[in-house]
């Protein structure tokens, strides 16, 4: 498995920015399955770059 490319982790890091401001934003209004699917989502964008951010700190290591 490849890599993403830095261009790749920054939009994934600009959505998941975005989607948590709209969750912010939309906190009263957000309930339930809506919420934990946010959620879910927002994790799964965090993971990606914690992922890369982590390879990209082991090669720099070596």
């Amino acid at each position: 498995m490849s890599s993403p490319c830095l261009e790749t982790i920054t939009l994934d890091a600009e959505n998941l920015y975005n989607l948590l401001d709209l969750m912010l934003m939309s906190s009263e209004k957000l309930h339930g399955e809506q919420l934990e699917r946010l959620l879910g989502l927002a994790l799964n964008l965090s993971d990606e770059i914690q992922q890369w951010l982590r390879q990209e700190y082991e090669s720099r290591e070596k």
